[in-house]
């Protein structure tokens, strides 16, 4: 009854159900769990911890409690008793690539950026070598004609730099898959992998067989010489909060993230309507380097990050000419974007960035209001709502920084042909978006 309840949306009766259930059997764990989860649905974070302690209580060898403990923790924002829940967890449930990711998250806000690393290696390891390897697998069985282009691209690039080897016969099993794509299909179709395709490329195919180093910068990977207290008072003369600045990263880190990201196999995610592609710190995108950025320009604008710790960080990768994505808001408290690909790259100097409205999304709207595929409510919204519009033009190694409630979008993409010439957006998430960031 409680299931059901839940998924008919009333969750009044849902909790009371479960409550019943629990009464009823004196500790059942399915319905401490379903509670647990309904409670952090309604963000009622300290009645949901309650309820998975005593799940950890009931199960002490079931990692997956720890892990829901632990998830809870860190929007409690208490990190510290977060990455003992989450170690715990991975321990009793060491093959689990979730509990992994959120022993990598946790580690990561408590500052342990070797041990969050670490953690993430793991989780993907478990996700593309093991969970990944059944014949059927999504991820293995499917891609899109931009996927396709890009990895044929990155493949050339890392060849002619003797940095793979590849057999001869792989190289062709992507250039017939290829040209067996129609010319008028949409670069963000997905397509089924035949068989006889999969088979070829299943070695190589979203398996992070090269993966590019990038240590941490000693000194700080962020420009020191950034006037902080002038970037502080800029976001904030833009209510809610918004600015943007360049010559963000030092050059030397500039060049190493920029080289990562060329080199390294991590561009699975292909799920995008448009054809962009995704990396993310669970799934490849976790070098040392990268987490440090992060890690430094939280201590950089304590003013404007205020010590959240960060809930997502990305990458997206484009083709030359390519949509990106559509008006949205993103559920986080501060959002971060800075470009990597080189000026000279950009075909619309006055484009290629960001645009942002200055239109605070509501916080009783869900993500699936805000984040919806038809744009009626979102571009009504900021039609009667919005203060004005920041145009963020793409240059290298700038960065904007704004109130993550904020509606934005990706500005067109017109770059030159060619791998290196990719535009790259990099994304950091700080807090989620109930927390009051101004």
């Amino acid at each position: 009854m409680g299931v059901a309840l839940a998924e008919l949306g009333r969750t009044d009766e849902a909790a009371e159900a479960f409550r019943a259930a629990i009464g009823l059997s004196g500790g059942h764990v399915p319905s401490l769990i379903y509670l647990g989860n309904l409670e952090t649905g309604r963000r009622r974070f300290e009645e949901a911890l309650a309820l998975y302690r005593k799940v950890c209580e009931l199960t002490p060898d079931d990692g997956r409690a720890h892990h829901n403990a632990a998830n809870v923790l860190v929007e409690l924002l208490r990190l510290d008793e977060a990455a003992v829940e989450a170690r715990h967890a991975a321990e009793l449930s060491p093959g689990n690539a979730d509990i992994q990711a959120t022993l990598g998250r946790a580690l990561q806000a408590v500052g342990d950026i070797d041990g969050a690393v670490a953690a993430y290696s793991v989780c993907q390891r478990l996700r593309r070598e093991a969970a990944g390897s059944e014949p059927g697998a999504l991820p293995f069985s499917e891609s899109t004609p931009a996927q396709i282009k890009h990895d044929i691209e990155q493949i050339e690039f890392l060849s002619n730099r003797n940095l793979i080897e590849l057999d001869q016969s792989v190289i062709d099993a992507y250039s017939d898959i290829a040209s067996s794509i129609p010319a008028n299909c949409p670069p963000g179709e997905r397509l089924s992998l035949t068989d006889g395709q999969r088979r070829r490329i299943a070695p190589y195919y979203n398996r992070p067989y090269h993966v590019a180093h990038a240590t941490m910068i000693e000194g700080g990977a962020i420009n020191p010489a950034l006037d902080t207290e002038a970037i502080t008072r800029d976001y904030y003369s833009n209510e809610p909060g918004a600015c943007y600045f360049d010559d963000f990263l030092r050059p030397e880190a500039l060049a190493e993230l920029r080289r990562f990201c060329l080199e390294s196999i991590i561009w699975y995610d292909f799920s995008h309507t448009h054809g962009y592609l995704g990396a993310y710190r669970e799934d490849g995108f976790a070098a040392p380097l990268v987490l440090q950025i992060a890690e430094d320009l939280r201590h950089a604008l304590p003013d404007v990050i205020k010590g959240l710790p960060v809930r997502h960080l990305w990458a997206y990768k484009y083709d030359s000419n390519m949509e990106g994505i559509a008006t949205h808001a993103d559920f986080a408290a501060v959002n971060v974007n800075f470009w990597i690909t080189p000026d000279d790259a950009n075909l619309a100097p006055d484009s290629g960035g960001l645009v942002v409205h200055k239109a605070e999304c509501p916080l009783d709207w869900s993500f699936d209001d805000y984040n919806s595929a038809d744009k009626t409510r979102v571009n009504a919204f900021i039609e009667e709502n919005s203060r004005g519009t920041i145009v963020v033009p793409h240059r290298q190694n700038r960065v904007v920084l704004f109130n993550s409630d904020l509606f934005h979008a990706t500005d067109t993409i017109r770059f030159r042909e060619g791998y290196e010439n990719r535009c790259v957006n990099v994304t950091i998430l700080y807090g989620e978006r109930h927390y009051d960031a101004g």
